[in-house]
């Protein structure tokens, strides 16, 4: 079995800690898609020249924050059989979005919990907002979202760094437990193959030491039923990514409910 390695190194003022290597592996004998999936009837020539899936490779390990705050992701994009992808759809088919969230639990925010005896985890805290307006009651909120401004760089075949339009404040708890939401998706609609979706959370402390991140209910949880769970045009997938934005200081401005995810979740299964 053949192993692709890609190697780059980030050097940075104040780190959290520099890239490793990236690695998928990379065997047509892996690839085989249920005959549900469209990509099951592509002929060998059609899946050379298309080259279905995407998969995102990432870890806490390839993060950077540099001393003015500035936060770096680098990331690898590859096709199901482990060969690199263009970003722009230039090179290999199908354009690439990324999409990026920033979020962490603060100090106070872990708690004893009534029924309990260890602590639980608090509820994160996204640091990017915005304001949405309700078209219907014309209230506003301030509601988490992903970071715009950012740019990206290509490091080489298939690997990239992010580099987030926001910048952490100075005074930002670097003992913090801090997690990185991405979503990505690969469109690939011009061969009626649809849309390839990646989910990823990555959890870390930026002074270093184990992070202690929230976990309500799994993915895997809600497959049992949804298969797969696809939320907000699809996009979103991970529940570990969802808690990042829904939590309870979060209200929608059309109706002035709470967003919260545990109580969001309950009553729309209740109902």
């Amino acid at each position: 079995m053949a192993r692709m390695k890609l190697f780059w190194g980030l050097m940075a003022a104040t780190a959290v800690a520099c890239a490793p290597a990236l690695s998928v592996e990379s065997d047509a004998d892996l690839v085989a898609y249920p005959k549900t999936d469209k990509r099951h009837y592509l002929s060998e020539k059609d899946i050379l020249f298309i080259r279905p899936g995407l998969v995102v490779e990432v870890t806490a390990d390839d993060i950077v924050i540099e001393s003015d705050g500035t936060v770096k992701v680098t990331f690898g994009v590859f096709d199901d059989r482990g060969l690199p992808l263009d970003l722009d759809g230039v090179f290999t088919p199908g354009p690439i979005r990324a999409r990026f969230v920033l979020a962490r639990i603060p100090a106070d925010a872990e708690h004893k919990g009534e029924e309990h005896e260890e602590d639980e985890v608090g509820q994160y805290v996204n640091y990017i907002t915005r304001t949405q307006t309700s078209p219907i009651t014309g209230d506003s909120a301030e509601q988490p979202t992903s970071d715009s401004g950012g740019s990206f760089e290509k490091i080489d075949e298939g690997i990239y760094t992010y580099t987030f339009g926001f910048k952490l404040p100075a005074d930002y708890d670097m003992n913090a437990t801090h997690t990185i939401g991405i979503y990505a998706d690969r469109n690939l609609n011009e061969f009626d193959i649809g849309v390839n979706v990646v989910n990823k959370v990555l959890h870390f402390v930026p002074a270093g030491g184990e992070p202690h991140p929230r976990e309500l209910v799994t993915t895997e949880g809600c497959n049992n039923c949804h298969d797969p769970l696809a939320i907000h045009g699809g996009f979103r997938r991970e529940t570990g990514l969802c808690i990042l934005c829904h939590t309870d200081e979060v209200i929608d401005p059309d109706t002035g409910n709470t967003v919260d995810m545990k109580v969001m979740i309950h009553k729309i299964h209740y109902g």
